[in-house]
Parts: C-alpha cells; structure tokens; sequence
C-alpha cells in the first residue's frame, strides 16, 4: 500500500484557504467543482500553488474538447497532481491525452459503484483510481473487491473520524474530508 493521504475538500468560502494551505493536519487539497466551474483567475493565490487535485466538472452534452480546455486551464493555474471526474468516458479521454497525471473517478452512488465493480472485472488493463463516497463504503468487503482489481480507493466526504479510522484500516489510500478536525485525527 502507498503512503496513506489526508485531504482536505475545499469548498468553503475563499477566505478560508489562507487556514487551511500549511495546515499541518492536511497531506493534499482537492478543489471542489463549485469551485473550479468559473474563473480559475478568482481563486486566491495561495490555493494556486497548493491544490494538489481538482474536480471538474463540464456540462453533460459538451464536446469532448471542452472538458480536455479546461483540464488544461486547471493543468496551467495549479500544481496538480490529479484531475478528479465523475464520469468513465471522461477518464479514459483525460488519462490518455494526460498520460502524466493521475485522473481519478468519482462514484457517488451504489448504481454507478456496482457499474464500476463490472467493468474493472471486464476490463484488464484498465484501472484508476476511485474517489467514492464514504456514505457507500459500508464494509470492508466492498474496500477488498476494489482493492482486489488493484484499483486504489480514496473515501469522499468523510464526515467522522471513527469512520475514517475504520476506512483506514480496511486499506483505503486516502481520506477525503471537508473537515479538518477529521483530518487531525487520523
């Protein structure tokens, strides 16, 4: 296993990130979409240099150049080490026209959990990291059917730390957490 990670999920108002960027509790940050569907011009600076991820989000029917513009934009404002998307289609796109950062998969619901579950058992020589809701990762059994494919997990929206302590020990990468008091716990 990798080095375990702690992220905080900033969406909080932009006067917060001068808390949160050097806090000692917190390994990464990943930006929320509220946040990146706008101007990444607005965001303060600090969050330019330390946003180590970042969810994008584009409309449902744009074409394929607009989500690759603005992973690029997101590419040239921050020093990312991943790209966060919430649909398979786009990952593959990304991972292959971005070959050198890590693209991740949200899954936020069981439907598109048990259709992710499928398809890495289809699909050989396909795995990415998955960003799932920790609302959804109820048992260490469903933390070992991914890990077993070799697919990394990393647990959204974290909200306690008795939870978090247990996906930590079922193998989870990293936790995902809007609070840091979450975060320093573990």
């Amino acid at each position: 296993m990798n080095e375990f990670v702690r992220t905080y999920a900033f969406d909080a108002s932009l006067q917060r990130a001068e808390n949160v960027v050097n806090h000692p509790g917190v390994d990464k940050i990943l930006l929320r979409s509220k946040l990146t569907r706008g101007d990444f011009g607005t965001l303060p600076e600090e969050l330019r240099i330390s946003a180590a991820s970042v969810e994008i989000v584009v409309n449902r029917f744009s074409p394929k150049s607009a989500l690759l513009a603005k992973i690029s934009e997101a590419i040239q404002y921050f020093a990312i080490s991943e790209v966060v998307l919430s649909r398979r289609s786009q990952v593959i796109l990304a991972a292959a026209s971005f070959p050198s950062y890590r693209v991740v998969l949200k899954i936020g619901s069981q439907r598109d959990l048990k259709n992710f579950e499928r398809w890495v058992r289809a699909t050989t020589n396909l795995r990415f990291s998955v960003l799932v809701d920790s609302n959804l990762l109820t048992s260490r059994s469903i933390v070992d059917s991914l890990l077993t494919y070799s697919v990394p997990v990393l647990a959204d929206q974290v909200e306690e730390v008795e939870h978090a302590l247990e996906l930590k020990s079922w193998g989870v990468s990293e936790i995902v957490s809007p609070h840091i008091s979450v975060l320093n716990a573990i």
